[in-house]
């Protein structure tokens, strides 16, 4: 599992370097061919990353009621590690949206670009929820999928804004994982008792 992991990042990893190269092409074209019916499920797919919170509370209790509850912890830090970490970026880099190249976004989005925070946050929960619900992975991996892409559609993020982002928050998902293993994560994890 391990090498599939470090292939994927590997791949995201280059596709991130083509993407930073053809990031105006890429958005120009999605701006060109929108329609109205896809901008009505993108921007819908765009709120479910928004309400990526209310989901994972849903999803927490169903950990709760199906005695997975030593998973909540590490779902709610690799959520929230990779929601904090994609605003420092974003701050520390402070690349404008499209819209500073004459993109015509569907939706208004503030704050700056890099990465995406709604595409970090997605993909940061995809390793524990590989674990905790294997038979639902491609379930996990299609939303967070759909979640990012939504962002790229509606001309707020830049394809390398979406890749990077789903990067860090898989990272931050595959941190959180390794985490719940140790002894003395294990002593702080209140509900793996």
């Amino acid at each position: 599992m391990e090498q599939k992991r470090i292939v994927g990042l590997l791949a995201a990893f280059t596709s991130f370097a083509f993407a930073l190269r053809f990031d105006r092409q890429i958005i120009l074209f999605f701006q060109i061919h929108r329609n109205p019916i896809l901008d009505i499920i993108f921007t819908a797919l765009t709120h479910l990353g928004t309400m990526i919170a209310v989901l994972f509370i849903i999803i927490s209790l169903f950990m709760l009621k199906k005695h997975k509850r030593a998973w909540i912890i590490p779902l709610w830090l690799s959520l929230g590690f990779a929601g904090v970490l994609s605003y420092i970026i974003k701050y520390a880099v402070m690349r404008g949206r499209p819209e500073a190249i004459g993109i015509a976004a569907v939706i208004a989005a503030t704050g700056y670009s890099f990465p995406s925070a709604h595409s970090a946050t997605a993909f940061s929960t995809l390793p524990v929820m590989d674990k905790v619900f294997k038979k639902l992975n491609y379930v996990w991996i299609a939303v967070a999928v759909l979640i990012a892409f939504s962002r790229l559609y509606l001309g707020v993020h830049y394809l390398s804004d979406v890749i990077f982002g789903g990067m860090l928050g898989f990272c931050s998902g595959w941190l959180f994982l390794e985490l719940k293993s140790r002894k003395w994560f294990k002593k702080i994890n209140i509900l793996d008792r």
